[in-house]
C-alpha cells in the first residue's frame, strides 16, 4: 500500500497526519508527544519499527503514558503479529488495508471521544512511520 494512499485515508478521516522516516525520528516525534496514535512500518530503515517500538514502551515505563502503536506491515504470516505484540505494539494491521478496516482500528485504540461511529470521523494527531525520502507533515 502507497503511504500517500494510507496518508489520504486518514486525512479523509479528520486526522493530522504527520511522517517520521525512520524508526530514529520515529523514536524523536513519540519523545515530543502530542501524538493520539502511531501507525507504525515493521521495516523502517535504520532502527526498524519493532526496535523503535521496543524503546518507546522502554521510554514509557514508569510515566503515566502510553502511546498506542498499530503496526502495519505487509507480513501476514502467523509469528508477524506475535513479533509485533511481542515488542510492545498494540495493535496490526496487514496491508493492503481498506478505509473501513482502519477507520475500525483507529476507533478500536484513539482516546474516547476522538472516532466516533462506524464511519469514524475523527480528530486528533497521527504519526505515521514509515520509510520515505523525506517528511511529509
Amino acid at each position: 500500500m502507497n503511504q500517500a494512499v494510507a496518508v489520504g485515508m486518514l486525512e479523509t478521516l479528520g486526522l493530522s497526519v504527520d511522517i517520521a522516516c525512520d524508526g530514529l525520528e520515529a523514536l524523536d516525534r513519540a519523545a515530543a508527544g502530542g501524538y493520539d496514535l502511531a501507525l507504525m512500518d515493521c521495516h523502517l530503515p535504520g532502527l526498524d519499527g519493532l526496535a523503535a517500538t521496543a524503546e518507546i514502551r522502554r521510554r514509557e515505563n514508569g510515566i503515566d503514558c502510553h502511546l498506542p502503536i498499530i503496526a502495519l506491515t505487509a507480513d501476514s504470516l502467523d509469528g508477524d503479529r506475535g513479533q509485533c505484540i511481542a515488542s510492545g505494539m498494540d495493535d496490526y494491521l496487514s496491508k493492503p488495508f481498506s478505509r473501513d478496516e482502519l477507520a475500525k482500528m483507529l476507533a478500536r485504540w484513539m482516546p474516547s471521544g476522538k472516532v466516533s461511529g462506524g464511519e469514524a470521523q475523527a480528530t486528533g494527531n497521527v504519526v505515521g512511520i514509515g520509510p520515505v525520502k523525506r517528511a511529509v507533515a
